[in-house]
This record gives C-alpha cells, sequence and structure tokens, in this order.
C-alpha cells in the first residue's frame, strides 16, 4: 500500500512538473494557454493526498484507501 502511494504521488507530481516546464518554456500552444494555466495547482491535489495517504496507512490501512476514494469523489463533484 505503501509503495503504491508513493508510486500515484510520484506520478502526479511529476504530471505537475511536466505541465510548469511546458507552460514555462513556451511548449503550450497560445490559444490554450489560458486554460492550462489553471491546471497546475489541480495536478497537485493526487500527490498531496497520496503523500498523505503515507504515514496514514501505518495507522489505518482502510481509512488511507477511503481518503483514496475521497480524491475519487472530488473529480466527480469537480465534473458534475
Amino acid at each position: 500500500m505503501v509503495l503504491y502511494a508513493l508510486v500515484v504521488g510520484t506520478a502526479a507530481l511529476l504530471g505537475w512538473v511536466m505541465l510548469r516546464y511546458a507552460l514555462r518554456h513556451g511548449h503550450v500552444r497560445p490559444e490554450a494557454r489560458a486554460e492550462a494555466a489553471g491546471i497546475p495547482a489541480r495536478l497537485l491535489l493526487p500527490a498531496i493526498v497520496f503523500y498523505a495517504s503515507i504515514p496514514l496507512s501505518f495507522l489505518s490501512p482502510e481509512t488511507a484507501q477511503l481518503v483514496w476514494v475521497g480524491l475519487l469523489l472530488d473529480a466527480f463533484w469537480r465534473r458534475g
């Protein structure tokens, strides 16, 4: 469970780093730049949640998994 949270958190963090790099170095089309500029903050949320669930998983693995489900529910909430 710890390894899973570490891998997913790192993948989310790397996605954030790549988007920031692309925005900073002009690799995003000008017409898409305004939309892409608001994305980086949202990309950090999964990294924070998964990294925060690592110490929580030592106390209660089920609670850590519920935190992950909460992240999924948040994604559905934002879309709907």
